[in-house]
């Protein structure tokens, strides 16, 4: 992924770590 600015790293990455975070609840319920 590329991102053109540190906003977008920043944006990406939060919503990354929800999906992950969303998953591992999904995965251990």
């Amino acid at each position: 992924m590329r991102f053109r600015s540190s906003d977008d790293l920043e944006a990406g990455r939060a919503e990354l770590e929800a999906g992950i975070r969303a998953w591992c609840d999904w995965k251990a319920s």
